[in-house]
């Protein structure tokens, strides 16, 4: 007879799945709301989708890891692309800072640049370190 852990193990790995979609989805919409301010609150709460997501993440933890032989099937070589694409996404997180900043041009500037910096050697620092316990277990 199975427990009912197992039985709702289904549920469970369906709402780690939706949580990842609705949190993406959280994260855009806040985006747009900071970036263009009233562009989602004119049209709906935000905090209704943090709710979700939430909730979503609470039940998601109970979703059973996957074993380590199935994560190193899923493992993927990073490649220029991916550099590419933080960089990319450094500069664009050192835009929004300098367009949010409310100071001297100078603050403004140094702020974008040291955002967008962190932002892409933190990924990078990430993105490294997952290569080198890969290396590490083998």
């Amino acid at each position: 007879m199975k427990s009912v852990l197992q039985k709702t193990q289904p549920f469970f790995d369906f709402c780690k799945q939706l949580f990842v979609f609705a949190l993406i989805l959280y994260l855009v919409l806040f985006l747009l709301e900071t970036v263009f301010p009233g562009f989602v609150s004119y049209n709906f709460d935000l905090n209704k989708i943090l709710v979700v997501v939430f909730v979503l993440g609470f039940l998601s933890v109970f979703a059973q890891e996957e074993k380590a032989e199935q994560k190193k099937e899923k493992t993927r070589k990073f490649t220029r692309k991916d550099f590419t694409f933080l960089c990319i996404l450094g500069f664009l997180v050192g835009i929004v800072v300098f367009i949010k900043t409310d100071t001297d041009v100078l603050t403004r500037v140094m702020s974008g640049v040291l955002g967008g910096f962190v932002i892409s050697l933190v990924a990078w620092i990430l993105l490294f370190i997952d290569d080198v316990e890969e290396k590490e277990t083998v």
